[in-house]
């Protein structure tokens, strides 16, 4: 298990409020003085797409925040495997700077992951993006789920349990479907 344990910038001194088993790997980040937020996420990051890359096996990995998701997937195609994505959340963290309300940079990462948005952060892990098809975002809110106009035949909109998101997806990709049986 690789554990990061940031929020953004905010480095999680006391950890992540979990015990942890024995074994885990604790990565070092730090991030950048730049005043240009995605640039300096990338020194918080770079050590976790290292740490994915460098492991033979299936990354298990705790962090604070859903932007580390980025650095995984950068790690992933280092190694030369090309991810799909699922997206667990209770809102769908696709909003871009544009149309974020709130300026909260942990609710852009999945926007970033598909290539849209400022790419300051995935260019400097070296994130190739992800192709929409085989990604599906299974949220338990239904207000910032992605809109169909955006993700025609793939927004998926869950409302509690796994099979309760099974009912409610239109058209998931079956590259989706194996991970719910």
């Amino acid at each position: 298990m690789l554990v990061l344990p940031w929020h953004l910038t905010d480095h999680l001194a006391d950890g992540l409020n979990v015990t942890l088993p024995p074994g885990v790997v604790t990565v070092a980040g730090s991030p950048g003085a730049t005043g240009r937020p995605w640039a300096d996420l990338a020194g918080v990051y770079s050590g976790l797409r290292d740490a994915v890359a460098a492991s033979a096996a299936a990354p298990v990995v705790l962090s604070g925040d859903c932007v580390a998701s980025l650095a995984i997937i950068a790690g992933l195609q280092r190694r030369g495997i090309r991810p799909g994505l699922v997206w667990f959340d209770a809102r769908g963290d696709f909003h871009t700077e544009s149309t974020t309300a709130s300026g909260y940079l942990g609710g852009l990462p999945l926007t970033k992951a598909v290539g849209r948005g400022d790419l300051t952060l995935p260019v400097a892990l070296g994130t190739t993006p992800l192709a929409e098809a085989p990604c599906c975002w299974p949220t338990a809110g239904t207000s910032t789920r992605p809109r169909r106009r955006r993700w025609p035949a793939r927004a998926c909109s869950a409302h509690g349990s796994l099979s309760s998101a099974q009912r409610h997806c239109r058209t998931v990709p079956s590259s989706c479907t194996s991970t719910w049986t």
